[in-house]
């Protein structure tokens, strides 16, 4: 019997939350259905959403690049002149082809004629995406089972967004508070999905044990949302060790920042991510916008105590946990404040509630359980 065709589609690049997740989508259909991933941005054979060589994956601009000669011309040419590292089908909407294309419809047909390749179209990506609305139109156009996985913080909703959201088969979200940003557009069709991790196997071999001088470890992209610079001050002229994991537009900054304290990591391969695991002891989120994040995820995989503000599913996924540690508004003060109500625990409490906090990913978010949902989805409207 021949297996359904899943399209999974967004803008998807090589380093990042959204590549990740893509690839654990990827991972839990793969042994159901044919899946085949197109990106609406350059995206190189080496981006994280496939890591796993036998996906079939392609981008609108390289199937340009591979049909048009004026464009593969123009391309290269333009590689050429500017001696560009990436591969040319980077370059397709140069100044000189341009002149000869519409970008915006040429783009279009690309992504039309894929979804009519399959069955199941799913949108990974932001409320934001300029192709969205298209997407969703021409797939209940065709009838295909459409699917939006949000990704992003979900904040105010566009007014076309009212229109749409109904159309769609499901809207994927991380948490039931999630789900509740949309509730005024789309009440029928919203399913709570978590997040899972690939790299599972290996953090649950982390071994939970006492120790007295706990590390801290911060994982994520270096940039003003995410609270890195704020972590950063918490720590400054304190003797708690801190291990400082990824790279962004701040990363000057937070290497002037780090102290004698604090090292730093730079961007660590997903393939190798138990080893920052397994040198830290208590995660910190200081986030002040999240759809999940993946990195609590890992974390509670890991077994690793979770500082987190109140931010995406972070509530939700540890609200039957004893790990109440909330970084308030004031987030370096909140934080220095939870490493002292931590200095005061036992250990022994300590480690109870980081085997608490793996045993609820077990429960809720493994590969297994997570898969599965996404399958039974998928087949109920397939059927």
């Amino acid at each position: 019997m021949t297996q359904k065709k899943v399209l999974i589609i967004g803008s998807i690049a090589d380093f990042g939350g959204r590549e990740v997740e893509v690839k654990n989508i990827i991972k839990a259909l793969s042994h159901h259905f044919e899946v085949e991933l197109l990106s609406t941005i350059p995206m190189t054979a080496n981006s994280m959403a496939i890591t796993d060589k036998n996906v079939k994956w392609t981008t609108i601009q390289k199937e340009l690049f591979d049909t048009k000669i004026i464009i593969r011309t123009t391309s290269w040419l333009s590689k050429l002149l500017n001696k560009f590292e990436h591969p040319a089908y980077f370059l397709v909407a140069n100044s000189l082809s341009n002149f000869f294309y519409n970008f915006h419809l040429e783009n279009l047909k690309i992504i039309k004629r894929k979804i009519d390749e399959a069955q199941v179209v799913i949108f990974c990506g932001v409320f934001e995406n300029g192709f969205l609305q298209e997407i969703c139109e021409y797939s209940a156009k065709k009838n295909k089972t459409f699917l939006l996985r949000t990704t992003g913080t979900i904040t105010t909703i566009a007014q076309y967004l009212n229109r749409i959201l109904p159309q769609m088969d499901a809207v994927l979200v991380h948490s039931r508070a999630n789900a509740e940003r949309i509730k005024s557009s789309s009440t029928k069709n919203i399913h709570v999905i978590d997040q899972t991790t690939l790299s599972e196997e290996k953090l649950l071999k982390l071994p939970i044990v006492a120790k007295k001088q706990l590390v801290y470890g911060y994982l994520g992209r270096f940039s003003a949302e995410k609270g890195v610079l704020e972590l950063l001050e918490s720590f400054y002229n304190r003797s708690e060790k801190l291990m400082l994991a990824g790279s962004g537009p701040l990363f000057k900054e937070v290497e002037i920042k780090c102290g004698d304290n604090v090292t730093l990591l730079g961007e660590v391969p997903q393939d190798q991510i138990q080893l920052f695991f397994k040198s830290i002891d208590v995660l910190i989120i200081p986030s002040l916008e999240e759809a999940g994040p993946l990195v609590g995820i890992e974390g509670m995989a890991g077994g690793k105590l979770i500082f987190s503000t109140v931010v995406g599913a972070m509530k939700e996924r540890l609200s039957t946990s004893e790990n109440d540690f909330w970084i308030g508004d004031q987030i370096s003060d909140s934080i220095q404040e939870l490493m002292m109500k931590i200095q005061k625990m036992d250990s022994s409490e300590i480690v109870r509630i980081r085997e608490l906090n793996r045993k609820i990913y077990l429960e809720n978010h493994c590969i297994e359980k997570v898969s599965k949902q996404y399958v039974q989805l998928i087949n109920s409207f397939q059927n």
